[in-house]
């Protein structure tokens, strides 16, 4: 193990972009794998939580 502190800082710092690198990709994985159909709002919910009346849903 190393006894300079300044080598432990950098260590550490290395350490934490790996960290980082590695959340990012996590990010950007599941994003590509789940997407936009994942983050869709419903129209009538959005209406309602912004307090407008909901939208008329065609029949079918």
């Amino acid at each position: 193990m190393p006894d300079d502190v300044m080598e432990l800082r950098s260590a550490l710092a290395a350490a934490e972009a790996h960290i980082a690198g590695l959340e990012q990709l996590i990010h950007d994985l599941w994003r590509a794998r789940f997407g936009q159909s994942a983050e869709h709002v419903d129209a009538a919910q959005l209406a309602l939580t912004l307090g407008a009346a909901p939208p008329a849903r065609a029949r079918r």
